[in-house]
């Protein structure tokens, strides 16, 4: 997890801010505008305050200049605030294409008709999907990869009978795989090169077969007395006439050299076509090819499908992936994959399974099928520091038998230790391997989780010491000091802005205590039962402060970006989650329903308010999202105003 985003705020919804309902008319976002103006200007407060007003005014100021501009609206109401970052770099743009966009967008709307607003979104849309697919390929400047696979088939570590030796493990192969990418920048081109390396231990006599090398598809190669070598390497170099397309041409050198020319363009429907040619290894023909990937079931699903025929007119390959989005509106929910292909492995039916446990753990399992029969991988990782990850998790396949992976990734470099267990054999020789395997890895699984949630609890209490040199442990502690000041700015953000509304709260009090209108008496928002301080905080002030006729209207969305609020509960549960990775012990207990978690927490917020109007004393108590007026029909009579 990156310190950046942990100490990063999410933007304010501008309707929250203004307290508008998504259909306010102009003329509402205008009049919610003047009023809070008059009492948040710089120019009305005192000095020593002016520095805090200004920071709300223009926080403010903001959500007012997207909702009363319609392009900046609707690209707010589809996109978010990154379609309001998006079309404002457009705006701001010395280039000829996006400020055409702007126009373009300008002009639809200035029409109003429904199709024109229609024509503006999907304008929209495809622009956003082009910048998402530029930084897509700009991404990571360098990857690597080392794998060094091992045996332990020649040790007494899963072998019986006390004959044969300890010792470690034997290694069969060792594998480097380093990629560096030069991104786009201010141009239009970008490359890239690469290259692999492989060294195999292989077992028998001094000669080995190269007719069998050849048929493994093994690059450049050498041949020695104890096994074979291999070095294939790649150069890419990408070009983008015009924005939304991109073409990239590559040369694979090796024993499996080819050459490969392929366009990338970004549709207006969202749709992003690839059409590919290249030269197939071995052969004399070409192989023509065209991959469509696309949002399917109103955004639901994410769909990919390719097909490829060779220049003779020979079927080559097809493929076909599905994935859910993380749009649905059901949390936590496991991200799946499916993917059907022909023609390009021996696994034609792989389904992969990714499941979050917390932000720093997740539990992945894949499984495939093909002729070589059922194969599977299941993997538990556990972010540690800043940069660093560890995987483990065992694997099954048909030839090899079973694998036990151990994975550590730093930054975007990756080390691979998998170690060979055990050749598959008949199932009651076989499954207690697999099972004693399993047993293994979750217990060190479970030993990993509960150091590194130790170790973040007493980061959080402890300060930085001198002596306290060791490079994870600062990363460690810098994450969760990171979240802590998160965390406090919100807080003080939100005293400060109650801070800036008392003076016409308490104006907006007197007026309407003077004609017996609607006085907000006592206003907290987090937790239904709080405990403490920590899982609730006052929000009298600001809920005056809106007050208007004696009444108040709060829309249907989350109160947290609400001026004077934050989401207090929010803050409770993160620093609970960084400090707590559970380990699969504790996963599991949970899921009995017998963990220690807070459930009363993970509820939700809730806004109880209580208010006099006409005499008597009302209390109401509404979930986070639910709209509010007051004075409520269904609120609970306390009793007279005598009643606090």
């Amino acid at each position: 997890m990156d310190d950046a985003e942990l100490a990063s705020n999410e933007p304010p919804d501008p309707y929250t801010l203004l307290n508008l309902s998504h259909s306010a008319l102009p003329h509402e976002i205008q009049q919610a505008y003047k009023q809070a103006s008059r009492s948040l200007h710089p120019d009305k407060h005192p000095p020593s305050d002016r520095e805090n007003a200004r920071d709300v005014f223009t926080t403010f100021k903001n959500a007012y200049d997207i909702l009363n501009d319609d392009v900046l609206r609707q690209a707010y109401d589809e996109f978010g605030h990154d379609g309001v970052n998006h079309l404002r770099k457009c705006l701001n743009s010395h280039d000829s294409e996006k400020l055409e966009l702007a126009s373009n967008l300008n002009r639809l709307h200035s029409k109003g008709a429904a199709s024109d607003r229609k024509r503006a979104k999907e304008l929209l849309r495809s622009s956003l999907l082009s910048e998402e697919y530029l930084m897509f390929l700009e991404g990571a400047p360098t990857s690597g990869r080392i794998e060094l696979r091992c045996t332990t088939l020649n040790t007494r570590l899963f072998r019986e009978g006390l004959e044969t030796p300890w010792k470690l493990p034997d290694m069969e192969q060792g594998l480097l795989d380093i990629n560096v990418r030069i991104p786009r920048g201010c141009g239009k081109w970008s490359g890239g090169f690469g290259g692999s390396a492989m060294l195999e231990k292989r077992v028998g006599a001094k000669g080995v077969d190269q007719e069998g090398i050849g048929r493994k598809g093994i690059g450049k190669k050498g041949v020695g007395e104890n096994g074979v070598g291999s070095f294939n390497s790649h150069l890419s170099l990408g070009y983008e006439p015009v924005t939304g397309i991109d073409i990239t041409g590559n040369l694979d050198f090796g024993d499996s050299s080819k050459m490969t020319l392929s366009s990338t363009r970004v549709m207006s429907s969202g749709t992003v076509l690839t059409s590919t040619i290249a030269t197939i290894p071995h052969a004399e023909n070409l192989s023509l090819s065209l991959a469509s990937q696309r949002m399917l079931f109103q955004n639901k699903l994410y769909g990919t499908f390719a097909m490829g025929i060779a220049s003779n007119g020979t079927f080559h390959f097809a493929k076909l992936s599905l994935q859910n989005t993380s749009s649905t509106n059901v949390k936590n929910i496991p991200r799946v994959n499916l993917t059907l292909n022909i023609g390009m492995d021996h696994t034609p039916l792989k389904l992969t399974v990714l499941q979050n446990i917390t932000k720093f753990h997740n539990i992945s399992c894949q499984c495939c099928l093909g002729i070589t029969g059922l194969q599977f991988r299941a993997l538990s990782t556990r972010v540690l520091t800043k940069f660093t990850s560890l995987s483990i998790g065992v694997k099954h396949h048909a030839f090899t038998g079973l694998t036990w992976i151990l994975e550590l990734q730093q930054a975007d470099i990756s080390f691979s230790l998998p170690i060979h267990i055990a050749s598959l054999g008949p199932l009651p020789y076989y499954a207690p391997k697999l099972a004693y395997l399993c047993l293994v890895s979750s217990i060190i699984d479970a030993v990993i989780g509960d150091i590194f949630q130790a170790g973040k609890k007493n980061f959080i209490a402890i300060e930085t010491s001198e002596s306290s040199s060791s490079y994870h442990s600062r990363q460690a502690f810098n994450q969760n000091q990171a979240l802590l000041l998160k965390w406090q700015k919100k807080e003080q953000d939100a005293k400060e802005q109650k801070q800036l509304m008392q003076p016409t709260a308490d104006a907006k009090r007197k007026q309407e205590d003077d004609i017996n209108g609607l006085v907000i008496l006592k206003a907290m928002y987090g937790s239904q039962y709080p405990q403490n301080n920590e899982h609730a905080i006052d929000v009298t002030t600001p809920l005056q402060f809106w007050v208007i006729n004696s009444q108040l209207s709060l829309p249907g969305s989350t109160k947290s970006h609400m001026l004077g609020f934050y989401d207090v509960l929010g803050k409770v549960n993160e620093i609970n989650s960084s400090c707590d990775s559970p380990s699969l012990w504790n996963t599991l207990w949970q899921m009995k329903g017998l963990g220690t978690s807070s459930h009363k927490n993970q509820l939700g917020s809730f806004l109880n308010v209580r208010y006099k109007m006409g005499g008597s004393v009302f209390e109401v108590t509404v979930a986070d999202e639910d709209p509010l007026k007051l004075p409520a029909p269904n609120a609970l009579r306390l009793g007279d105003t005598n009643v606090s």
